[in-house]
């Protein structure tokens, strides 16, 4: 089977969740070894691709191209947007000469299926079907329009949050109507399946989880140090690092050491503080987290599956989040995670477990055995193999 994967950043380097979901997913179609995979690639000035940064075992069996095009946010694109159809976070990411090298690709390749990897690629079906075929397949990496208009609930400024919510009300038409062209759509989650699926009756919605493997690196319980990581890019990110570091840690004990990494970090007062320890993008992602103790994420806002949350969790770390940090996992408060809503929630939590090295070898235990449950990568593996070997 011949398989063209289009996504709208590179998957090398990972500097975010989005690329390590990407590359979790794609690993489960490279896992069978007839499937042919061509990657296309769009490349941005917020993501440029960059072929040195693939490892060599990819690059043989991808053989990725990427496609240019400018997608950066401007003042005056931003305000024009006001008075246009359509939806700006999604245009930014169509380009006419983009389309027409995404056709010679598939032109050359010929594929049996196209996978659009998120959303922001959608803008390009209808350009891929005047020549292509055959299948279809998107992957939903969030809910988009629902992290829009989560961010314009929180949002302070009147005309900021006016904004935001036309953004969320364009994004929301838009990812109905683009949606329903689709074949199969891959949905993160089971939650946000019963949402798109009651949005949209008319296309398939299949739950494929994060597919992960455990990792050599195991959590060390003798740490008790409190931890974010997340790409510092990203809104609901910020959001968590500003209540984390603003509301929570001010309550806490002077002598605990609390941690910050992720990529494009802000120089931002607060994140270099005395009580902070602010390493940035870290070299080894997952050794960091193995060993720097708690992962505390007060996700305020977003949609989807949080990848460091999941990612903590298989390495058998103990994490502190909100319910909108659980968002679409089947977890259990209390024995693979615990729930806090409140600074003074997430300050008794991370108190009791920072003091008790037992209490986080029981709650990371959970959390590992939670991954295996939920998340294992040889059933997600035969889930897609079934979903793509369907006759049309």
């Amino acid at each position: 089977m011949k398989i063209l994967y289009f996504s709208n950043k590179p998957v090398y380097p990972i500097v975010d969740g989005g690329c390590r979901g990407m590359m979790a997913v794609l690993s489960l179609m490279l896992h069978h070894a007839d499937y042919d995979i061509k990657m296309v690639t769009l490349s941005t000035e917020k993501h440029p691709f960059d072929l040195q940064k693939f490892p060599d075992w990819l690059k043989e069996r991808t053989r990725p191209e990427a496609i240019p095009i400018q997608t950066a946010v401007t003042p005056w694109k931003a305000f024009l947007s006001l008075f246009k159809q359509g939806s700006y976070n999604l245009d930014r990411f169509y380009d006419a000469e983009a389309g027409r090298q995404l056709l010679k690709q598939i032109e050359q390749f010929r594929p049996d299926i196209v996978y659009f990897d998120s959303l922001f690629t959608a803008p390009y079906h209808d350009l891929v079907t005047t020549i292509f075929k055959g299948r279809t397949v998107m992957r939903s990496h969030n809910v988009e329009f629902r992290i829009w208009e989560k961010l314009a609930a929180g949002e302070r400024n009147p005309l900021k949050k006016l904004f935001l919510k036309k953004l969320a009300r364009d994004l929301k038409r838009e990812e109905i109507r683009l949606s329903r062209k689709f074949d199969v759509i891959f949905a993160v989650s089971e939650t946000d399946r019963l949402l798109l699926q009651k949005l949209i009756p008319e296309t398939e919605f299949i739950t494929i989880p994060l597919p992960l493997k455990l990792p050599q690196h195991t959590a060390d319980y003798s740490v008790g140090s409190i931890f974010h990581m997340g790409a510092m890019n990203w809104p609901p990110n910020i959001e968590a690092v500003d209540y984390l570091v603003e509301q929570v840690v001010p309550l806490l004990p002077e002598d605990l050491p609390v941690l910050l990494a992720g990529s494009f970090m802000p120089d931002k007062p607060a994140y270099h503080s005395s009580r902070i320890d602010n390493r940035g993008m870290v070299a080894d992602p997952e050794e960091f987290i193995c060993s720097s103790g708690i992962l505390v994420a007060p996700v305020q806002s977003g949609s989807g599956v949080r990848v460091k949350i999941l990612e903590a969790m298989s390495c058998g770390v103990p994490v502190i989040t909100t319910a909108m940090g659980a968002e679409g996992l089947h977890i259990e408060h209390g024995r693979n995670i615990l729930l806090a809503e409140s600074p003074e929630a997430f300050a008794e939590h991370i108190r009791r477990l920072s003091t008790s090295e037992e209490e986080r070898c029981l709650l990371g235990r959970g959390a590992r055995d939670y991954v295996v449950k939920y998340h294992n990568f040889e059933e997600i593996s035969k889930l897609i193999r079934d979903t793509y070997s369907r006759q049309p």
